[in-house]
């Protein structure tokens, strides 16, 4: 049974960054979030605004150096990940913690034949034989919708198609029967039937499965059928977090509002789609200031010299959760008029 009340991962003021001969890259810089048992916790954001480093910083998948752990706590079931040894992070991945990888072909090893790949997890995290592993592994993949499956064992990843490929890998990460299972954009590249149908599966799975789920996506669409909840990043921060009903009826951020507005309508004729004027910024040169200042039509003077804090929007949660969960922004347009001015005369 689901306990809604308490996170089974709670990450604080996490700074992932990379030394680099041009300066250090501040790819995920004070991140913090709550993940509850049975929650699809979506993040959304372009290419660059730390989604994936966030998450394989959870796994501790980011290679040290150039990689470096700034700040930060990332607990798991009340143990700080990022202080345990390496033998106990072997051990959660792919065992309470599993991910899905954007590009389940290179995630493969093209060496190895499928039923290699699956027993491989479940011999590791469940002291199981050869033989109960492989009837294990025969069990998943006829779970993910994989016919022929004990034929198909045999077969390499080049003998998949995309949409295979990937239930291979969702069958993988569901092997140990995992508390949280973070999916890294786990439709890319598949068609849109294909799609429908890998995250129906996740879907389902976290449903029966109690199975908290982290989805990193671009597809805006893909959130609002999947997620309860939904944080968007921007340059390695989190601008805004809500239910994921009152982000898109009531979504507060000039960002955010800018990629909802960037999705096409079906209910508007339009000769062209609105895009977000300007470019990511560069994550070596931050500026003391809001990076969205440059490309944002509603800054104000003080965006480009202070970073604002996070603000609790009082009239959030406009729509029910079965997870604890509050609209936060971080702008300078909600922040109150004593504070605005205060930081303004600065």
């Amino acid at each position: 049974m689901r306990d809604a009340s308490k996170p089974i991962l709670k990450i604080e003021n996490l700074k992932t960054w990379f030394k680099t001969n041009q300066g250090t890259v501040k790819a995920v810089d004070g991140v913090s979030f709550d993940v509850h048992e049975g929650e699809i916790f979506g993040i959304v954001g372009e290419s660059g605004s730390g989604k994936s480093v966030t998450n394989l910083s959870v796994l501790r998948l980011i290679p040290v150096p150039p990689g470096v752990y700034a700040e930060g706590k990332i607990v798991f079931r009340g143990k700080d990940l990022l202080k345990v040894s390496e033998e106990e992070i072997r051990m959660v991945r792919g065992g309470s913690i599993s991910m899905i990888f954007q590009d389940p072909l290179t995630s493969l090893n093209p060496l190895l034949k499928i039923s290699l790949q699956i027993e491989e997890a479940l011999q590791q995290h469940h002291s199981m034989n050869k033989k109960e592993a492989r009837q294990k592994a025969i069990e998943l993949l006829r779970a993910v919708g994989i016919p022929d499956a004990e034929r198909r064992m045999n077969d390499y990843p080049h003998q998949f198609s995309g949409g295979m490929r990937q239930r291979v890998m969702i069958a993988i990460a569901i092997g140990c029967n995992p508390d949280l299972l973070i999916a890294d954009e786990p439709t890319t590249a598949l068609d849109v039937t294909i799609q429908a149908q890998i995250l129906d599966l996740i879907k389902s799975l976290s449903d029966k499965k109690t199975m908290a789920v982290i989805l990193i996506t671009h597809d805006l669409g893909v959130v609002a059928g999947m997620c309860d909840t939904v944080c968007v990043m921007y340059a390695g921060r989190i601008v805004e977090q809500a239910p994921v009903d009152e982000l898109f009826a009531n979504s507060l951020h000039p960002y955010t509002i800018g990629l909802l507005s960037s999705v096409p309508r079906i209910d508007e004729a339009k000769t062209r789609l609105y895009s977000i004027p300007g470019s990511p910024p560069n994550l070596i040169d931050l500026s003391e200031g809001c990076p969205f200042e440059p490309r944002c039509q509603q800054r104000l003077p003080i965006c480009s010299r202070q970073y604002p804090e996070q603000s609790v929007i009082d009239n959030s949660v406009m729509f029910s959760t079965p997870f604890p969960s509050t609209h936060l922004v971080r702008c300078w347009l909600y922040t109150d008029h004593e504070n605005l001015q205060k930081g303004d005369n600065s």
